[in-house]
């Protein structure tokens, strides 16, 4: 055999054993690397603090944030039992007591009958909930927190996910504003996939950087 040819494939072999074994490395790195995460609402930037409301008949929000240190004494996020009352600041600089009285998945029914069309291949699911501002500015919870669902092991679905029904006193998508003293109740509600679990009402404060969660 000429010597020149078994050089060479002894060099292809090398090489190709050294490509596979890079590949490999890579494949198992890319594997490894990337720790698993939470899916996230793609309408909310990953960027901004909060979900950006929808919402064209919202007040504009705040020229300037409220203070850094709440008026009042606040909660740690964490999980709470339905019914329960937390009193949250949030990034913003507002300040809010927050009690979740109830959740209806599904609630087609009722949204449907207020002439809503529920997206094909989803389901509505209805956050019953009481919110006072309880800080030093006027703003909306909308433009202040995430306010959404959360099927079991799935992504959190927000306020921009579903429609708004009932009332214009009673959907937190119809009122414009809430005052410091003021106080709303009444529901919101989202769209999740129709196949999904059944999950818990979930609210952050600072752009999903904490949560607290009622079960």
């Amino acid at each position: 055999m000429n010597p020149m040819t078994k050089s060479r494939t002894r060099g292809s072999v090398r090489l190709g054993a050294l490509l596979v074994a890079v590949c490999s490395t890579g494949l198992l790195a890319a594997c490894l690397a990337t720790p698993p995460t939470t899916p996230t609402d793609p309408s909310i930037p990953v960027a901004s603090d909060s979900a950006p409301p929808v919402f064209s008949n919202l007040d504009d929000p705040p020229s300037t944030p409220g203070p850094s240190t709440p008026p009042v004494p606040t909660d740690a996020p964490g999980t709470v039992d339905l019914g329960d009352t937390v009193t949250m600041h949030t990034s913003h600089g507002s300040t809010w007591e927050v009690t979740v009285t109830g959740v209806i998945d599904d609630d087609d029914m009722a949204v449907i009958s207020y002439g809503n069309d529920i997206p094909e291949g989803e389901r509505s699911v209805t956050i019953e909930l009481r919110i006072e501002n309880v800080g030093a500015i006027e703003s909306h919870p909308y433009y202040d927190m995430m306010l959404g669902y959360q099927p079991e092991n799935g992504p959190m679905f927000d306020q921009n996910s579903g429609p708004s029904y009932g009332d214009y006193s009673n959907d937190l998508g119809y009122v414009s504003s809430i005052a410091p003293g003021q106080t709303f109740t009444g529901h919101m509600s989202v769209y999740v996939p129709v196949n999904s679990p059944e999950g818990n009402a979930v609210i952050s404060p600072d752009g999903r950087k904490t949560f607290y969660v009622w079960e």
